[in-house]
């Protein structure tokens, strides 16, 4: 485990050129979450990272962004709504 973090975090250092690296901390951060029964989407996580890293770039795309944030605001409601509909149709 902590071979993979220090491995992530120089991978960090050299320009987020090392894929393989930081999808070994994606798998651990993962592994935690499930050890401490934490619920994370891989989607979000990796949104939320190419999110975080536009936001410490000059290539920000506000556009994306707030089409982003819509989506997240969005998933829940929507998510109870199809489960309530599923729920409703079996019942």
């Amino acid at each position: 485990m902590a071979h993979i973090l220090s491995a992530a975090s120089v991978s960090f250092a050299r320009g987020l050129n090392d894929t393989p690296k930081i999808a070994g901390l994606f798998v651990a951060v993962a592994m935690l979450n499930i050890q401490f029964g934490i619920p994370v989407s891989t989607t979000h996580v990796s949104v939320g990272s190419i999110f975080g890293a536009s936001m410490l770039t000059e290539e920000r795309n506000h556009k994306m962004i707030n089409s982003i944030l819509l989506l997240w605001v969005i998933t829940l409601p929507s998510a109870m709504l199809f489960s309530r509909v599923i729920y409703w149709l079996l019942s």
